[in-house]
C-alpha cells in the first residue's frame, strides 16, 4: 500500500458519502408552498440547522486532520471541498425555501405598516379640518372608535373655539366703536375690558361728559387761533415793511457805493496819467542829459584826440599809453556800460592808429559788436 492510500486511510469525517446521500434523500424533496406554508418552513428551518452543525463539524475535522502534514492537509482540503460543496448545495435548497417564507413574511410587515402609515395620514387629514396634530404612531395605534371619539371632542372643542372667536371679534367690534367716539372728541379710551363691559347708559353719560369738555376745547382753540393768525398778520405786515425799507437802504448803497467806485476810478485815471506824464518827463531829461553828456564827452574826446606818431619809440609809446589810459578814466566810467564800451573801443583804436596799425583797426572795425 502506497503512502496516499495510506494518507487517505487517515482522512476519515464523520459525515461520509453516505450520510450525504441520505441528507440529499430526506431534505432535497423539501418544498414550501407558499408563504402560509408554517410546517414545511419550520422543517426546512430544522434542517438547514442540521447540515449547518455538519458542516461546521466537516471544516472543524479539516483544520485537525491538516495540521498533521502540508500533503496530508492538501487530501484533506480536497475532501473537505468535496463534502462542503455537497452539504452547501443542500443548505442553499434550504435557506431558498425559507426565504420564500421570509421575504414574504417582510413584505406583509411592509404592506401593513404602509397601510398604518396612509391610515395615520388620513386620519390626521381629517383631524386637519378641526385644527388639531396628532403624532402619527399614536394615530396608527388608535382603534376606529377610539379615533371617532378623538374626532368628537376635536368637533366640540373647535366648535367652543369658533363661538369663543366670535363673541371676541364682537367685543372688538364694541370697543373699536366706542373708541372711535371717544377718540373723535379728544377723550382718554380706557382699557379694553373695562370699555367693552361698561353698560350703554353709563358710557352715554361719559361721552356726553367728555363730548362738552371737547367743545369748550373748541372755542378756546379757535379764539387761540383767531389770535394767532392775527399775530402773524402783524408779523407779516411788519416784515413787509422792513423789507420795503430794506430795498429803499439796499438801493442807497449801492448808489453810494457806485458814487464813489465811480470818483475812485476817475482819481485812478487821473493819478495814472500823471505818473504817466511824469515818467515821460523823467525820461525825456534822461535822454536830453544823455545827449549833453554824450556830446560833452565827444569834446572831451575831440579835445584829447590821439594824434598819430611821428616816429614810433618807447618813450613816445609810453606817453600814448598814458594819454589813452587818461582817456578811459576820463571818459569810460559814467555807468552806462554800452556807451563807456564804445567810448574805450574808439580811445584804444585811436592808440592802435597812432602807432601805425592802421590795417588791424580797418579788420577790427567791420567785426559786429553788442553796444553802439
Amino acid at each position: 500500500m502506497n503512502a496516499l492510500a495510506k494518507f487517505e486511510e487517515l482522512v476519515t469525517y464523520d459525515t461520509t458519502d453516505v450520510v450525504i446521500e441520505q441528507l440529499k434523500e430526506k431534505y432535497l424533496g423539501y418544498r414550501v408552498d407558499g408563504d402560509e406554508d408554517k410546517e414545511n418552513y419550520q422543517l426546512c428551518r430544522e434542517g438547514r440547522t442540521v447540515v449547518r452543525s455538519l458542516r461546521t463539524a466537516v471544516e472543524k475535522r479539516r483544520k485537525e486532520l491538516k495540521s498533521e502534514s502540508l500533503t496530508f492537509g492538501r487530501m484533506v482540503d480536497s475532501k473537505a471541498e468535496g463534502l462542503t460543496s455537497e452539504l452547501r448545495a443542500i443548505e442553499d435548497h434550504l435557506k431558498a425555501q425559507e426565504l420564500i417564507v421570509d421575504e414574504a413574511r417582510a413584505r406583509k410587515k411592509e404592506e401593513l405598516a404602509k397601510r398604518l402609515r396612509e391610515t395615520a395620514e388620513a386620519r390626521q387629514k381629517e383631524l386637519d379640518s378641526y385644527g388639531i396634530s396628532y403624532p402619527l404612531n399614536a394615530l396608527q395605534a388608535l382603534t376606529d372608535e377610539n379615533f371617532e371619539d378623538l374626532k368628537t371632542e376635536a368637533k366640540i372643542k373647535q366648535a367652543e373655539e369658533l363661538e369663543r372667536q366670535a363673541g371676541l371679534e364682537k367685543r372688538k367690534a364694541v370697543f373699536a366703536e366706542r373708541s372711535k367716539q371717544l377718540a373723535d372728541i379728544d377723550a382718554k379710551i380706557p382699557e379694553f375690558d373695562l370699555l367693552v363691559d361698561m353698560d350703554d347708559s353709563k358710557f352715554e353719560s361719559i361721552l356726553c361728559s367728555e363730548n362738552a369738555a371737547y367743545l369748550e376745547k373748541q372755542k378756546l382753540r379757535r379764539e387761540e387761533k383767531l389770535k394767532l393768525e392775527k399775530e402773524r398778520e402783524e408779523r407779516a405786515e411788519l416784515a413787509k415793511t422792513l423789507k420795503a425799507q430794506e430795498e429803499e437802504n439796499r438801493t442807497l448803497r449801492a448808489e453810494a457805493a457806485a458814487k464813489k467806485e465811480a470818483e475812485e476810478r476817475k482819481e485812478a485815471e487821473e493819478r495814472a496819467a500823471l505818473q504817466l506824464k511824469q515818467k515821460e518827463e523823467a525820461l525825456e531829461e534822461q535822454r536830453k542829459q544823455r545827449i549833453k553828456e554824450q556830446a560833452e564827452k565827444e569834446a572831451l574826446l575831440e579835445e584829447l584826440k590821439i594824434e598819430a606818431l611821428d616816429s614810433v619809440t618807447e618813450a613816445s609809446i609810453k606817453e600814448l599809453d598814458t594819454l589813452a589810459a587818461r582817456k578811459i578814466s576820463a571818459l569810460c566810467n559814467q555807468g552806462e556800460i554800452d556807451i563807456d564800451h564804445a567810448m574805450a573801443d574808439r580811445i584804444l583804436l585811436e592808440a592802435l592808429t597812432a602807432i601805425g596799425m592802421k590795417e588791424l583797426v580797418e579788420s577790427y572795425g567791420k567785426i559786429s559788436r553788442v553796444f553802439a
